[in-house]
């Protein structure tokens, strides 16, 4: 009787072991690891087809996090469609080194996230569509800092632990916003006029008499040059 009392009480040590060193585990090793877990989203104006969930986020060309949503949202205010693109970083992908005193408010990331980011923000962090694969023409979110940028916020996100990060348009974009911007009727009359003072040109006087002269000039010197062969001696 005591030898089978003896088992399960041996038993029950074992198990309650387990689970100790299990939820040690847990707490002291995965809080840790989802400690920089951070939320973030971002409003594009452009289209973001290409993009989809999974997509990796950067940050200066490292991978910090994953898309995990993307919905098409209306702004009844001020009557426009914007793709909302929710993505959640990976623990333990920043760190900072702790001897560099600018390091400092990496360092209160972890007691708060949203004065970081604002700061990162005023330093010019903004978040722009690159492209992933040329063959496929997947995308990926880009985290980079452009300084010289606007910042348009649109706080859809307020009273959340989601963070906003502002855009910035690709490049792309912004190449077509330039040609959009360009008036195709006053491009035309531009062609029109040089195509017409180009005309003028070739057919003015002075050009021919030029060209004729430049054949004069041509002529006096080929006789001057056989002139010059004929006088010298072998």
């Amino acid at each position: 009787m005591s030898k089978k009392t003896n088992k399960t009480l041996i038993g029950a040590f074992i198990l309650g072991a387990v689970i100790l060193v299990i939820a040690a585990v847990l707490a002291l090793g995965g809080m840790r690891f989802f400690t920089f877990s951070q939320q973030l989203v971002m409003y594009f104006e452009g289209s973001v087809k290409g993009l989809s969930v999974g997509a990796p986020v950067q940050l200066k060309g490292v991978a910090v996090g994953q898309v995990k949503d993307i919905r098409l949202i209306f702004d009844s205010e001020n009557l426009v469609f914007l793709n909302r693109v929710l993505a959640e970083t990976t623990p333990g992908k920043v760190s900072s080194v702790d001897k560099i005193p600018e390091a400092a408010p990496l360092r209160a990331y972890q007691t708060d996230p949203q004065k970081l980011m604002a700061q990162l923000i005023d330093h010019g962090l903004r978040a722009q569509l690159a492209l992933e694969s040329i063959v496929t023409g997947r995308l990926l979110v880009s985290l980079n800092f452009l300084p010289e940028t606007p910042v348009t916020l649109y706080g859809f996100e307020q009273g959340t632990d989601v963070i906003e990060v502002p855009t910035v348009p690709t490049e792309l974009e912004k190449i077509a916003q330039a040609v959009e911007k360009l008036s195709l009727e006053e491009m035309m009359v531009e062609v029109r006029n040089l195509v017409m003072g180009m005309n003028r040109f070739i057919q003015s006087q002075d050009l021919s008499a030029a060209v004729s002269g430049l054949n004069r000039t041509l002529q006096k010197t080929e006789t001057l040059v056989d002139h010059i062969n004929g006088s010298i001696q072998p």
